[in-house]
């Protein structure tokens, strides 16, 4: 029930049987992706080689979503576009490969009901 108001990340597979299982929520303010090995802890925790400590911040701003990196060698693609250094505006259904394998769609309910 969660899902269908609250600004979310689900993960995409090629395999329909994982597609949508991990699901990550966004909170006000700022949520951290990275590979849970600072202390505090980042909101969202990813496993990998290709993942950095502090990956990728989040911003929500009066429900508009932002996306920039943690570090300058992080590697993410918002609708298959490499992320400069810049944040750039997330929309309902984009794509979001952090890393190389960790491929995710964020979930706009608002947007999406508009």
């Amino acid at each position: 029930e969660k899902r269908k108001t609250t600004p979310h990340f689900w993960n995409m597979n090629e395999d329909p049987a994982i597609q949508g299982v991990v699901c990550h929520f966004l909170k006000e303010g700022k949520t951290r992706v990275g590979r849970g090995k600072l202390l505090p802890s980042p909101d969202i925790v990813l496993t990998g080689l290709s993942i950095l400590d502090e990956h990728a911040v989040i911003t929500n701003d009066k429900n508009k979503f932002f996306i920039k990196k943690g570090s300058p060698e992080a590697k993410i693609l918002v609708g298959g576009k490499p992320l400069e250094n810049e944040a750039v505006p997330l929309h309902h259904h984009d794509c979001v490969l952090f890393g190389s394998n960790h491929l995710y769609c964020f979930e706009h309910p608002a947007e999406r009901d508009a």
